[in-house]
């Protein structure tokens, strides 16, 4: 049985050749990865520094105990973030293309990779559940997916913790953050989310994942929901980090 399952996959394959989730070029056939060389290391994490707290990339003689030149004097509700790298060129792309309907198994694949990502790093503490940034409904209908949670299901699967994708709420119809400037971005957020009812999440950890982060209005908004009902820590996990003069809260 176990021959014939090989058979019949390397027939398909020979058939249907497997093309990259990204670019729709050529990958291995071993099964390794679904993107193709050059298109894989664009998920690989950047080494240039970033600040333990916001996740911003700076110069580390820029970053203290309080967080960087940027942050410092910002108060957060989340414990930290990580990222795999700055929201510009190839990575900018990737994350555009999660957010089309088409772009669910290219968002659970990334998830997969964030996951080894965070689960590698020296301050990661296991979660005790993984979240995504929810969606209002009327948006999640006129978009036809919603990205975040794509890739937070696949987080909460590769490191074996729940993904409680109806945990969290959003109460009202939101403007799209990336047409507001800092001020607008806080004021759009504000009292936009809540916590559903049937969870006792006292004690807790919990991972909040989302596809960008630029100002960190949001996420900050739901962390603060979340340290309110009990949470003990709340840590952000993004695709990408938004860079320049509007990248932060």
């Amino acid at each position: 049985m176990g021959r014939l399952r090989t058979l019949t996959s390397r027939t398909l394959d020979l058939l249907f050749p497997p093309t990259c989730l990204l670019c729709h070029g050529e990958v291995s056939r071993d099964g390794t990865s679904q993107l193709c060389q050059e298109c894989e290391s664009i998920l690989r994490p950047t080494r240039q520094f970033s600040c333990p707290r916001c996740a911003l990339s700076c110069p580390a003689v820029l970053v203290a105990e309080e967080g960087c030149h940027r942050c410092r004097h910002k108060r957060f509700y989340f414990d930290g973030v990580w990222s795999l790298g700055v929201y510009r060129a190839d990575l900018r792309e990737v994350v555009l293309r999660l957010k089309r309907p088409d772009g669910e198994a290219l968002a659970s694949y990334v998830g997969a990779k964030l996951a080894g990502y965070v689960n590698g790093q020296k301050t990661f503490q296991k979660p005790d559940f993984v979240l995504s940034v929810p969606m209002f409904w009327l948006r999640r209908a006129l978009r036809g997916t919603n990205a975040s949670s794509s890739i937070a299901s696949a987080v909460a699967a590769s490191l074996h913790v729940p993904y409680r994708e109806k945990m969290l709420k959003c109460c009202r119809y939101k403007k799209k953050q990336g047409t507001l400037r800092p001020s607008g971005r806080r004021k759009n957020v504000r009292g936009a989310f809540r916590l559903a009812k049937g969870y006792d999440i006292k004690g807790s950890r919990a991972l909040l994942v989302d596809d960008v982060m630029t100002t960190g209005a949001t996420a900050n908004e739901l962390s603060k929901v979340l340290k309110e009902s009990g949470v003990r820590q709340v840590c952000v996990v993004v695709v990408a980090r938004g860079s320049g003069s509007e990248s932060y809260i």
